[in-house]
């Protein structure tokens, strides 16, 4: 029924121009009019007992039937709920708060009954873990969870609602030293000397791979859910997909996958944004069919020495 996109602290409703005054019309939109317009704005703050919490939209689905959107606070560390049966007039049904320490990643909608949220719960970067809280959407109560082994981000449901596919990122600490003779020292972000002790002892500061010794941040992979029984989150099961050594990645030895995307033939798309590279997973049998570098481009004048020194 409509596009839309987190913003912030609220969430933007927008619609296709040709549909903006006939709603419930589902023909295909062949118009050559490919603007948006603006249906609504629904500020997520008012979806809380305490409006002074810190909220942020990050990912957005939405129900089947398109009446109910759900949606990402990592801020808060909670899923929210939108009713958007008048699309002009979206109305907050509240939040699930997931707990202290949880942060959800993202969140799509099976038909439209389950609200599937991946939670990061990692201790640290080599301490890594997560789970898949399956929220009702009726009443918004947790109704079951799995554990999923890693820090996950992106998630998917397979249109055919066989398969959900999530990305297990475990991603890298941009705040120490790889390689080199400081070699896992520490690194903050305004610590100059560091960074300088960092680089004269031939590391780099929070590059990947991070697997090697003295690091030890374990390797991202991906996570396949088979919907056994889709409404029973009991039967279901989970399978690990490996993703080290692909070809066409950069330091293929350490993936971090980012972002999941799934078909119509369950062939899942995942990208591996620090490795530079994609890989495309057949879900059903869990094999990796192909992988290719997304590619390189060349670049002059720009800042490329992290010293906050501006060119």
């Amino acid at each position: 029924r409509s596009a839309l996109a987190g913003l912030g602290s609220g969430l933007l409703f927008l619609a296709p121009a040709a549909f903006a005054d006939s709603w419930f019309d589902w023909r295909p939109w062949h118009g050559g009019d490919r603007a948006f317009n603006q249906v609504a704005t629904f500020a997520n703050y008012t979806n809380r007992d305490d409006r002074n919490d810190e909220t942020v939209s990050e990912i957005v689905a939405s129900t089947k039937d398109g009446r109910t959107l759900v949606y990402t606070d990592a801020a808060s560390g909670a899923v929210g709920f939108v009713d958007i049966t008048r699309a002009s007039r979206p109305r907050g049904l509240g939040v699930f708060d997931l707990g202290d320490g949880a942060e959800p990643t993202s969140v799509d909608v099976l038909a439209n009954h389950f609200a599937l949220v991946a939670v990061n719960t990692s201790d640290d970067f080599v301490d890594v873990s997560g789970e898949l809280v399956v929220l009702d959407v009726a009443s918004q109560q947790m109704i079951g969870s799995m554990p999923l082994g890693g820090q996950p981000d992106s998630l998917k449901i397979s249109p055919d609602m066989r398969y959900v596919a999530i990305a297990i990122e475990n991603e890298r600490d941009e705040e120490i030293c790889v390689g080199g003779s400081n070699n896992g020292i520490e690194v903050p972000e305004d610590d100059d000397d560091a960074a300088a002790a960092c680089l004269s002892g031939g590391g780099q500061v929070g590059v990947i791979p991070q697997t090697i010794d003295g690091i030890g941040n374990p390797a991202g992979y991906l996570a396949i859910i088979d919907l056994v029984h889709p409404s029973s989150p009991a039967s279901w099961t989970q399978r690990n997909v490996d993703l080290t050594g692909l070809d066409g990645c950069f330091a293929a030895e350490d993936p971090e996958p980012e972002f999941v995307d799934i078909n119509d033939d369950n062939m899942a798309v995942v990208s591996l944004q620090e490795n530079n590279c994609v890989a495309i997973v057949d879900l059903a049998t869990g094999s990796v069919e192909r992988s290719f570098s997304a590619g390189t481009v060349s670049l002059t004048d720009i800042d490329a020495t992290e010293d906050d020194v501006m060119c």
